[in-house]
């Protein structure tokens, strides 16, 4: 069985459902989607063209050492020793209160 307030809420619900609705309230307004166009592309040639893309240049105006570069080495330390860590937090890690972790040192 159901509760009172779920069955409420069903009644209401199936009365506010419209048996015939209306076309012009219930539908979409009409979007851009519906009406296609097909697009056509053209090239324009701008007399500002600068002539960067040209491919008739140089293609040695870049030196190779800029373009990639040697790689840095790193000068870091080395990595710590974390096996104390671990071996304590283990150590600590079935502790549900403050002083079984203090009292679990050695």
């Amino acid at each position: 069985m159901d509760s009172a307030p779920t069955e409420l809420a069903a009644t209401i619900q199936a009365a506010s459902i419209v048996s015939h609705p209306d076309p012009a309230l219930d539908t979409n307004p009409p979007t851009a989607a519906e009406r296609r166009q097909p697009v056509t592309l053209e090239h324009v040639k701008h007399e500002h063209d600068d002539g960067i893309d040209d491919e008739d240049e140089d293609e040695e105006d870049i030196p190779y050492s800029v373009l990639r570069p040697a790689p840095r080495h790193s000068h870091l330390p080395p990595l710590p020793d974390l096996r104390f860590e671990q071996s304590y937090l283990r150590s600590i890690s079935k502790a549900d209160t403050w002083w079984k972790v203090a009292s679990s040192c050695p």
